[in-house]
């Protein structure tokens, strides 16, 4: 008797499993933001939702959604995930996926330290949680397609990673780096506009 096969997990890129979560949102009428509010009561600037954070990637991820008054925010913007990952007894923010008013991907936005108050997290230790992160296994849409975006993202994350701490770096001139990271005036540290379907497209296509 011949033995038999052993089974064989296949990966399916990030792009594929990305693509599948936008055609069943898109079947419902629905998109990320829609999927994370449909069942508050009320939306209220300035709010953190849901409560507690949403979690994934095996526990080792948290995001919320928020979003600034309409005099703070880009006109573009309806809100943004803040999106963290553990780092041991605490969390340490990655970035900020900002969403606009259709509900789709606008850009990340990395900020300074204290506006998440946040640990201060080192690139290749960001770089490796997302590398970690298995989007298959997400239980719903929601969380898939977060975890599908970030590894999707993940060398242009790594790029803009390299961005800050080269900010920072310049910063560091004039002031200590706990300086730096609580700077009230210093909100924003480096941002990269999203094109999705371009990414999406350059990904299966290739």
């Amino acid at each position: 008797m011949q033995p038999l096969a052993r089974h064989r997990t296949v990966e399916c890129p990030p792009a594929a499993l990305l693509f599948d979560c936008i055609q069943k949102m898109g079947a419902h009428h629905s998109n990320p933001v829609l999927e994370l509010l449909r069942d508050l009561p009320t939306f209220v600037q300035g709010g953190k939702y849901p409560q507690p954070a949403l979690a994934f990637g095996k526990d080792g991820w948290r995001s919320y959604y928020h979003s600034h008054s309409v005099a703070d925010a880009d006109f573009r913007e309806h809100g943004h995930f803040h999106l963290f990952t553990r780092k041991g007894q605490g969390w340490t923010h990655l970035a900020a996926l900002a969403m606009d008013l259709e509900g789709q991907p606008l850009c990340w936005i990395i900020t300074n330290r204290w506006v998440t108050g946040s640990d201060w997290g080192d690139r290749n230790s960001l770089l490796a949680a997302i590398d970690a992160l298995d989007p298959s296994e997400e239980p719903d849409v929601l969380r898939r397609w977060l975890a599908s975006l970030l590894k999707l993202y993940q060398t242009d994350l790594g790029d803009l990673l390299d961005a800050r701490d080269a900010r920072i770096a310049g910063l560091l001139q004039k002031c200590s780096k706990d300086e730096v990271l609580d700077d009230r005036t210093l909100y924003e540290l480096v941002c990269a506009q999203i094109d999705l379907t371009a990414k999406l497209t350059s990904q299966m296509t290739g």
